[in-house]
């Protein structure tokens, strides 16, 4: 299954062989800021330019050096000074369509819920796998591709084009 892993800098840094496991199953990596500052587009220019680059340095080492092809904000949190840097710095923009708020523990029926309710073609997913236990998250994963799949859904990667935003995680078929 094709997944795209966000990863904090700090927490790549602190798992480095989850984050080689992720890229031996042939995952993409996203640049998720050093230290995952929600008020990112309120910082200084130079403090948002650290936080990418440093991030960036730290999946890439974590990695053995492979380089994330996107950046995801904090939040969700954009600004268009937090997109022109990261794009300076080579990254898609990846932006979520769906957000059924798995980090807050719901459970597990919630979350599936709410993924099926919001998903559209073209959509992004985003679900957490770091923050404590997510089991939930893991639980409504195993129904969701099932399900998905046998409804026609189709899954692949958001495109890494840096010009625009990244769209098209999931289609319908």
């Amino acid at each position: 299954m094709p997944a795209t892993f966000c990863l904090i800098g700090s927490q790549a840094l602190a798992y480095r062989a989850v984050v080689r496991a992720e890229v031996a199953a042939g995952a993409r990596l996203c640049d998720h800021t050093q230290t995952h500052p929600l008020n990112l587009p309120q910082l200084s220019s130079s403090v948002i330019s650290a936080q990418i680059r440093t991030g960036l340095q730290s999946v890439v080492t974590s990695s053995g050096g492979v380089k994330p092809l996107y950046f995801r904000a904090p939040g969700g949190n954009w600004s268009a000074l937090v997109e022109r840097i990261a794009t300076g710095f080579g990254l898609a923009l990846l932006r979520w369509t769906v957000d059924p708020t798995d980090w807050s523990r719901p459970g597990t029926p919630l979350i599936v819920t709410r993924v099926l309710d919001q998903l559209r073609p073209g959509g992004v997913i985003l679900l957490h796998d770091g923050g404590g236990d997510r089991s939930e998250t893991v639980a409504a994963v195993r129904i969701l591709i099932p399900e998905l799949s046998a409804a026609g859904w189709r899954f692949g990667y958001p495109p890494a084009v840096v010009a625009g935003a990244a769209a098209g995680a999931a289609q319908a078929g």
